[in-house]
């Protein structure tokens, strides 16, 4: 069965796995690990929490994509931490997992030029708590 936990290794298996946000571990985050079997598959950081909102980064499979899984990690930003939308940054190149996003009700919001690499785009996307449907 797949799970949400929160422990504090999951912080930095994820950041192995997305270097992007290797930084983000040290500040002000939470990690939501996805296990399967007592084994780490997938993980969400929560990070740059503001009044309003927070940013998401994950790393995920198609066992991450339980509805349970969903609401644990869309129940914890928006009720246990209050917030009223997630943010989430994705290079323009891929396209499959912006794709993926929008499947899960984010909407492209806009990009922000060379912001990735220097070199490669950042699309933008949002999700509001009055629009999400895994809470």
């Amino acid at each position: 069965m797949t799970e949400a936990v929160i422990a504090p290794q999951v912080a930095s298996w994820i950041a192995s796995r997305l270097p992007e946000v290797a930084d983000k571990t040290v500040k002000a985050h939470e990690a939501i690990g996805l296990s399967k079997d007592g084994e780490l598959i997938g993980g969400v950081l929560i990070h740059d929490f503001s009044q309003h909102s927070v940013d998401m980064s994950a790393v995920i499979n198609e066992d991450c994509l339980k509805r349970n899984v969903l609401k644990s990690v869309f129940g914890r930003a928006f009720r246990y931490h209050g917030k009223t939308r997630v943010t989430l940054k994705i290079p323009r190149k891929q396209k499959c997992i912006r794709e993926f996003v929008g499947r899960l009700g984010f909407k492209e919001e806009g990009v922000m030029r060379r912001a990735f690499d220097g070199k490669q785009d950042l699309v933008i996307y949002g999700m509001l708590k009055d629009e999400c449907r895994w809470i």
